[in-house]
């Protein structure tokens, strides 16, 4: 079987590539989101937001601190408890030069522990790229060590040391 050949890619050809079809995009930004969804007039359902159901936001835009004359300002995050996409995940840069991120997901299709593995395996991938930025991305970690042991002795196998060990295939996707 061929593999696509985004895959065979290094990652820096193929982020330049992205790089520079975003800037095509960046063309149409004033299009409203709204006359997007008219033109292409895509079928409703009330339970999904049209067009995509998942986003991913890079902030990386320096933002100095707000300073007024006798008060400390601080930026304030608040709870957020309804997902507006199935899928969120927000990287930015942090204070200290990291780079932080979050999942908001829609909690009717996903789990906190499935979110946790998702996170899992994009900071494996993250520090696979950070680590060999010039590897071809069909050779990039993904899996956890935990993934890899499942992988390497079977997922029924009891010896791993697994509270969900010796349990069937479907047992475990329920």
């Amino acid at each position: 079987k061929s593999r696509p050949r985004a895959l065979a890619l290094g990652l820096r050809r193929l982020l330049a590539r992205v790089r520079r079809t975003a800037l095509e995009v960046w063309a149409h930004q004033d299009l409203p989101f709204e006359r997007l969804v008219e033109a292409l007039s895509p079928p409703r359902d009330p339970g999904r937001t049209p067009i995509f159901q998942t986003m991913l936001v890079m902030d990386n835009a320096p933002v100095d601190d707000l300073r007024l004359p006798g008060l400390r300002v601080a930026p304030l995050s608040s709870p957020n408890d309804t997902a507006k996409f199935e899928l969120l995940l927000s990287l930015g840069d942090s204070r200290d030069g990291e780079l932080a991120g979050s999942l908001e997901y829609n909690s009717d299709l996903f789990d906190e522990a499935t979110i946790a593995a998702m996170g899992a395996r994009l900071r494996r991938l993250l520090e696979g790229i950070v680590t060999d930025p010039d590897r071809r991305i069909s050779e990039l970690p993904v899996l956890t060590d935990t993934d890899a042991r499942c992988v390497q002795v079977g997922w029924n196998d009891t010896r791993v040391d697994d509270p969900d060990a010796g349990l069937c295939l479907h047992e475990l996707i329920e």
